[in-house]
């Protein structure tokens, strides 16, 4: 985890770079993605239960429409808002919420 985390660091470069990539779309996406896939493995390994009570009524082991859904929903929203401030702060709870599946994952012995 620690290897990834110095990989990223490096790869975001200086202060500038930092803000073009806490306010794209594609970061967006890439940490949802990650987001949806660690919420997968982790309902469907028996480890997780999903935290956000809306998603919890709808979505199990190999039911994911509706997550799936609702990441589209979202970058919709901040696609058509386009206020960077807010894509970026979407970016962070999003990279957060997937870098905590991925650490939890990890402590439990499903992801290596």
């Amino acid at each position: 985890m620690k290897v990834l985390v110095l990989v990223l660091a490096l790869a975001l470069g200086g202060c500038a770079q930092v803000q073009t990539v806490a306010e794209s779309e594609a970061t967006f996406i890439a940490c949802k993605s990650a987001d949806v896939i660690t919420t997968a493995v982790g309902l469907n390994s028996g480890h997780f239960v999903e935290a956000n009570p809306a998603l919890k009524l709808l979505i199990g082991p190999h039911n994911f429409v509706p997550l799936i859904t609702f990441s589209i929903v979202v970058w919709a929203i901040l696609h058509y808002i386009n206020e960077p401030k807010l894509t970026m702060a979407a970016n962070l709870v999003t990279c957060g919420i997937a870098t905590r599946n991925a650490y939890l994952l990890h402590g439990a012995g499903v992801m290596h």
